[in-house]
């Protein structure tokens, strides 16, 4: 079932995105 995959990818991608960049 990739789905739970591809669901678990999209919250870590907009986690990183909301994350300010430390740079």
């Amino acid at each position: 079932m990739p789905e739970r995959l591809h669901n678990l990818a999209l919250d870590l991608q907009r986690r990183l995105r909301q994350d300010p960049p430390e740079n």
